[in-house]
């Protein structure tokens, strides 16, 4: 099906409409909305998972946007790779796509996380101009129905600061001022893949310790007495793992 508008003197406006409502039904009507499986190799691999991040930790400090906008983002990003791309031996032309179009990629999907989080998002235009030569306003916009095709129209995920609201509901107003750092920690673990894979309590969890340690001055233990408002069950010592290590790994980068 295709919406057909006449595009000469006064309908080039409605002419640029049936482009994207073309876009769209292309999306909804197409035999095959998963696209193809595009194979790289380990080091193309661990670009992709490390150019989101990347994309988003810049556009997040530039916009002063919310830590669940930046959350999603990173899960919306790890669910398009997991979908579109998969480690083998790669071909000729498909190592020149990836290296070509992603960029484009990564900012549609932080632009598309904050259509769903924020009031007030950036505009595509602006978001392009940061990036220069490489990146236009015209292709994140295609961008953005690529990703929603690719992960199913689903981007209402759980994250980690969605865990860590709700356990913060049952702390006490003298130590609410937790979650904002705690936030911060968790969107600081996101950035590493190996903490980013932890089960999402783990994390949540292991950030408001690292939070209680920086706020206290203590070391991050089972038993913390103050966390004693969260549920024993999530403290655990895999909580006390991911906080170790999200200290450590911060040490080493000089944060």
């Amino acid at each position: 099906m295709r919406i057909r508008v006449r595009t000469c003197g006064p309908c080039r406006a409605q002419g640029a409409m049936n482009t994207t409502w073309n876009s769209v039904l292309d999306c909804l009507t197409s035999p095959d909305p998963g696209g193809k499986t595009i194979c790289v190799d380990q080091d193309d691999m661990d670009f992709l998972e490390g150019l989101g991040p990347a994309t988003f930790s810049f556009l997040n400090e530039m916009y002063l946007l919310s830590s669940r906008t930046f959350a999603l983002a990173i899960h919306v990003w790890k669910k398009f790779i997991a979908v579109r791309y998969h480690v083998g031996k790669p071909r000729m032309g498909q190592v020149q796509l990836l290296k070509t179009g992603l960029p484009n990629v990564s900012c549609a999907c932080y632009v598309l996380c904050c259509k769903f989080v924020e009031t007030h998002i950036p505009r595509i235009e602006d978001v392009a101009a940061f990036f220069g030569d490489n990146v236009t306003a015209t292709a994140i916009r295609h961008h953005e129905l690529q990703i929603l095709q690719d992960v199913g129209w689903d981007v209402n995920i759980t994250t980690a600061v969605d865990v860590l609201h709700a356990i913060m509901t049952c702390a006490p107003p003298c130590l609410q001022a937790l979650s904002q750092r705690a936030e911060l920690y968790v969107n600081v673990g996101y950035c590493d893949t190996t903490l980013s894979n932890f089960p999402l309590p783990v994390i949540a969890v292991g950030s408001l310790l690292a939070a209680s340690c920086d706020e206290f001055n203590t070391v991050a233990r089972v038993d913390s007495p103050y966390l004693r408002f969260v549920p024993e069950h999530l403290i655990t010592a895999e909580c006390v793992l991911w906080c170790n290590s999200l200290r450590n790994w911060m040490r080493r980068c000089g944060r």
